[in-house]
């Protein structure tokens, strides 16, 4: 608000564009734009502070390396343990004292990871306030229901549960051909993908019809006239030697949210 009027947050791609303050965050914006990333300052005052946000809406904490703020976000239907979206829609997002982390709903805050169930832990979120909240997370195999596997496929760090009928390439004893790498084209939890591309740098190393995607593997150039393969979407993405340059190429396919109820995988 400013001067009793309310006022548009800066949009914005990183934290280094905000005001010391503020944080870059995906929240609402007004005029029927959907979720974008913007500056934003904290909204209410600690994540007991639900009545700040208003009817319909919860305090949560978002952290990064350069600080942390409280801001409010939608409560939505969605039980613990199912899949989700930081999303407006309350039929995607997480039912009260729940946050989505990693596209599945957990418990917003935590003391141990007792407290958070099997497939979760306890973890102090970035941002230095101190803040722990739950985040699904394994550490073998045991951790997972019998038809998933702990994976860290992006070697972020972190393993989840997936699915084995979706490995792809990553399921035990797969392998690639060769001049050919293992890769996640499907990065959504409940629509996880992977398959043997061939590595890239620029786009002289693809084939006649391809392009070196920012991904670090080739892709099949799409438009109206060239459509994908029916498991994939034509969509907007960069060349691995020209980021500033958008191309249309096909991409993995995109998935709806499993309706409310079912796993996250």
């Amino acid at each position: 608000m400013k001067d009793g009027a309310p006022v548009c947050p800066k949009e914005c791609q990183s934290s280094d564009e905000c005001a010391a303050d503020e944080l870059c965050i995906f929240t609402r914006m007004i005029g029927g734009r959907g979720a974008r990333r913007a500056c934003i300052a904290s909204e209410c005052e600690c994540v007991d502070d639900d009545v700040s946000c208003g009817p319909d809406l919860q305090c949560v904490y978002a952290g990064n390396l350069g600080g942390g703020i409280y801001h409010c976000v939608a409560v939505g239907k969605r039980r613990r343990g199912e899949a989700c979206s930081m999303s407006l829609d309350r039929d995607q997002a997480c039912a009260r004292g729940l946050i989505c982390r990693s596209g599945e709903c957990a418990p917003k805050t935590c003391e141990t990871d007792a407290d958070c169930g099997l497939g979760a832990g306890c973890h102090l979120i970035a941002g230095g306030d101190e803040e722990k909240s739950c985040a699904p997370e394994c550490r073998g195999d045991a951790d997972c229901p019998p038809e998933a596997a702990c994976l860290d496929p992006e070697r972020t760090g972190v393993s989840l549960c997936y699915r084995r009928d979706r490995l792809g390439c990553f399921a035990p004893g797969a392998t690639c051909e060769a001049g050919t790498e293992c890769k996640v084209v499907g990065i959504l939890r409940w629509a996880f993908s992977a398959e043997c591309r061939r590595p890239c740098a620029e786009d002289g190393a693809c084939a006649a019809g391809q392009i070196c995607g920012d991904q670090g593997y080739c892709l099949d150039r799409c438009s109206e006239t060239r459509p994908c393969a029916e498991r994939y979407d034509c969509g907007w993405t960069q060349r691995a030697a020209d980021p500033r340059t958008p191309v249309r190429a096909c991409l993995g396919q995109r998935a709806p949210l499993p309706p409310p109820g079912a796993p996250p995988f």
